[in-house]
């Protein structure tokens, strides 16, 4: 493993002597000769999936939104895993990740820290839950509303499946599916955001503003995408990982 891997994995989290350090080096790597459109999200998809073996992410409890690092002790291999914050975390890993592409014959330049790549990336990245998630999904309002679309005639449904479709249409037809005292509890940010999580291909690209000639939409997802949705979460003995 080469000397700039080592020092600068985290000296203070135990000694760098008795502890197998984080091999960057190999994380980074292959990087392919010409980064383009075609191969620039394979290869951040793969580094992403090698950090995952040593980084996991809190998503509730006392911990939540801090970081799990996991390393190994040199002369037994036990694991040892510490709680650090996220900045702590870039402090501890300041590695960028720096390289030029193109695109449509743009020069692009990418340059972010390791820590913030892998955080930007949720559905790749490991999360660490102490709830059951599975429960939880199963208990969303969401899943009813997918019953309810999924079985609705489609001469008759409002929901256009593989295609964008006006939020306010989404949040009128979700609060059908709850009581009056259910529906304050689901204002549109909340209804958005359950929609985002369970039907993971709904949510817009980051910074993204979804319209239709001006109205704000929500894209929905095939209809046979949705029915694998609702098969899974409906299904008690399957063991679901998002």
């Amino acid at each position: 493993m080469s000397t700039h891997s080592t020092e600068l994995n985290n000296q203070n989290l135990t000694n760098q002597q008795s502890i197998v350090p984080i091999d960057f080096d190999s994380i980074l790597n292959p990087k392919p000769k010409n980064i383009n459109s075609k191969n620039i999200h394979s290869y951040i998809r793969g580094i992403v999936e090698r950090m995952n073996s040593h980084f996991q992410i809190h998503m509730d409890g006392i911990h939540i939104g801090k970081i799990r690092i996991t390393r190994f002790r040199r002369h037994d291999r036990q694991r040892i895993d510490n709680i650090v914050s996220i900045d702590k975390a870039k402090q501890l890993f300041s590695m960028k990740l720096k390289f030029n592409w193109k695109n449509k014959n743009v020069q692009k330049t990418f340059n972010m820290n390791v820590i913030d790549l892998w955080i930007r990336s949720p559905k790749i990245r490991n999360e660490l839950y102490e709830t059951d998630q599975l429960q939880l999904r199963q208990q969303s309002p969401v899943v009813l509303w997918l019953q309810t679309q999924l079985r609705e005639c489609p001469s008759l449904c409002t929901i256009r499946f593989g295609r964008l479709n006006h939020r306010q249409e989404i949040y009128r037809t979700f609060k059908q599916e709850l009581n009056d005292l259910e529906a304050m509890d689901w204002p549109p940010k909340r209804i958005s955001q359950e929609f985002y999580s369970m039907l993971p291909e709904s949510r817009p690209k980051k910074g993204a503003r979804t319209r239709v000639n001006g109205i704000p939409c929500i894209f929905i997802p095939q209809f046979h995408v949705c029915q694998k949705y609702l098969e899974q979460y409906n299904n008690t003995n399957i063991n679901i990982r998002f």
